[in-house]
């Protein structure tokens, strides 16, 4: 169902910009109160392993019986075939979202650093600010790509049948 596609979609995104936004928040306060960079880093370590052990007890949720075995033989590169596929941009769509998709991404984390020392430099932000600027920004994008991004997907899909 591609109405169910694009509101799953626009949830885990949003759901991954929640997370990015509540980490810059935390950790500028965090480091604004004089914690420290070694309490960041040894609560990311206990967070990493907790993850890890999480996964290794997490029960398999599909029965044996619908699990498709891994064949060793595969080819690592056949995904890379679904990038020629026509899409509503016609052929080779996919790979020009990918290409659209990475250089806003590249140009997004590109950018925070510059960010940063921009905001120090010019406007004296500690990293109390500048953590609470990045955690409204990714806030933002979690409500656009969490209710906004399913919209936009439905419309397009709708304007292509």
């Amino acid at each position: 169902n591609n109405n169910k596609r694009a509101n799953s979609f626009g949830t885990v995104h949003g759901m991954v910009f929640l997370g990015a936004s509540i980490g810059p928040l935390t950790q500028g306060l965090m480091l604004g109160d004089g914690i420290g960079y070694s309490t960041i880093f040894l609560l990311l370590t206990g967070i990493t392993f907790s993850i890890i052990i999480y996964y290794i007890f997490l029960p398999e949720t599909l029965s044996k019986l619908k699990r498709k075995p891994f064949k060793a033989y595969q080819n690592p590169f056949l995904p890379l075939f679904y990038l020629t596929k026509t899409t509503f941009l016609g052929k080779w769509g996919l790979l020009q979202i990918c290409v659209c998709f990475g250089l806003l991404v590249g140009g997004t984390l590109g950018d925070v650093p510059i960010f940063i020392l921009y905001s120090k430099r010019t406007f004296g932000w500690g990293n109390d600010y500048i953590g609470i600027y990045f955690a409204c920004a990714n806030f933002t994008r979690a409500i656009g790509s969490t209710f906004i991004v399913p919209q936009i997907l439905k419309f397009l899909k709708y304007q292509n049948d």
